[in-house]
């Protein structure tokens, strides 16, 4: 795994920076390789919109991702605990939608991350995917 990929804008110009929105970038990082098979671009600014790279991402997903790994520590996530809470928010909302799909279909609720194969694999040798959104 190539770190840099991994590394906020700001501790790249300055190594002494010690901020827990760094930290947040970073596992913004994670979240995006998970999602799309692959460390994210860089610079940030180049990012793809999730969503729009990978449809079985869901949209409100991406963007929580997006804003972790937001070029300018202000416009991410202040707090770890801002993030956990976003991500909380987002799953106690797709679980209640999922519930609402299969309840409709007579099926029983599922897991709404799974491990295994994306569905829209990535050409080969630019890695796979860890996890996908049902």
């Amino acid at each position: 795994m190539d770190s840099v990929a991994y590394l906020a804008p700001e501790r790249a110009q300055n190594s002494a920076v010690q901020d827990g929105r760094a930290d947040i970038y970073s596992l913004g990082c994670t979240l995006y390789f998970l999602l799309a098979g692959h460390p994210p671009l860089l610079p940030p600014a180049s990012l793809p919109d999730l969503h729009a790279e990978w449809p079985a991402v869901p949209a409100d997903l991406a963007a929580i991702c997006k804003k972790m790994m937001a070029e300018r520590p202000e416009d991410r996530y202040q707090t770890a605990a801002e993030v956990s809470q976003a991500l909380a928010q987002w799953r106690a909302a797709s679980a209640r939608s999922q519930h609402a799909a299969t309840a409709a279909k007579g099926k029983a609720v599922g897991r709404i991350v799974r491990h295994g194969p994306h569905p829209n694999p990535l050409p080969a040798g630019e890695g796979t995917p860890c996890a996908t959104v049902e």
